[in-house]
């Protein structure tokens, strides 16, 4: 079922939100899409996500932003929104930082406790979000690419190793824009997370 929600204040101009079906609170994933993107990009993992069950928002970030702040504060404003739902477990939250979407999902990670699981895909390795990576807290699936033009290889790395505990990591054969087996795995980590 697609649910507008709840408006979420200023600044954050577009939301999507799937509900699973109707049930007891269920876990939640926050998706956080790339440089030039919308919520739109990452409807398919989400709907995919409530289709198995979990409750699954994008957010439309500004594409324009000079620092990371709007991005956090718009994605935490999203978490609000999301743990303040009935569907939702608020002590169930997921992140998913696509490309510019890992950085401030890489600043959340090391911030905001209520994430409980966190994947970052195709993130670049800057000095803010490897300071904060190594901060995480929840369990971590970080994704890339062997054939990412975009992303620096270095990057990727120095962003894989400032994660704490041995975070999961996979490597696929694909550019960028990654594969449909890894946003499937994704999925499949999300969902095995956060059932905990």
């Amino acid at each position: 079922m697609h649910d507008p929600g709840p408006p979420l204040p200023a600044p954050v101009p577009e939301t999507t939100l799937w509900l699973a079906p109707a049930a007891p609170a269920r876990a939640a994933v926050l998706l956080l899409h790339g440089s030039g993107g919308t919520r739109e990009d990452l409807l398919l993992p989400a709907a995919e996500l409530a289709a198995r069950g979990l409750v699954a928002m994008t957010i439309s970030q500004p594409n324009d932003a000079r620092t990371f702040r709007p991005l956090v504060v718009n994605a935490r404003r999203a978490l609000d929104v999301l743990a303040a739902r009935p569907e939702v477990d608020a002590k169930r939250l997921g992140d998913v930082g696509f490309s510019r979407g890992a950085q401030p999902g890489a600043i959340l990670a090391g911030d905001d406790s209520r994430l409980k699981a966190m994947r970052i895909i195709s993130g670049r390795g800057g000095p803010v979000p490897v300071f904060w990576i190594g901060k995480a807290h929840a369990p971590l699936f970080l994704q890339a690419g062997t054939k990412d033009a975009v992303v620096p290889r270095a990057q990727l790395k120095a962003l894989i190793a400032a994660a704490p505990d041995h975070p999961r990591v996979r490597w696929y054969a694909a550019d960028h824009g990654m594969s449909r087996r890894a946003f499937d795995d994704q999925v499949a980590w999300q969902v095995q997370e956060l059932a905990r």
